[in-house]
């Protein structure tokens, strides 16, 4: 249970980790595309603004991942409490 928990919270923020460096990259592109004019204003403005709102919402759900339990201890107290 205690390598479980741990496993889909290191799991989840490794998926949303991977997201994010992908979605900086394009975003890095994206700009360099448009210094060297290879796509217009219309295009960058558009894309920047989606591009944006991906990591916002990713940074936003990397805040709210649980954190890793470091001992079993914490786990069962944690897993007791009720919510």
């Amino acid at each position: 249970m205690f390598n479980h928990y741990n496993a889909d919270i290191t799991n989840k923020d490794d998926s949303l980790k991977l997201r994010l460096s992908g979605l900086e990259k394009k975003l890095k592109g994206l700009k360099i595309r448009h210094g060297l004019s290879e796509i217009d204003r219309d295009t960058y403005d558009l894309t920047h603004e989606q591009l944006s709102k991906e990591l916002q919402q990713i940074t936003k759900e990397l805040n709210n991942v649980l954190p890793k339990i470091s001992n079993l201890e914490k786990l069962l107290i944690n897993s007791f409490r009720k919510t």
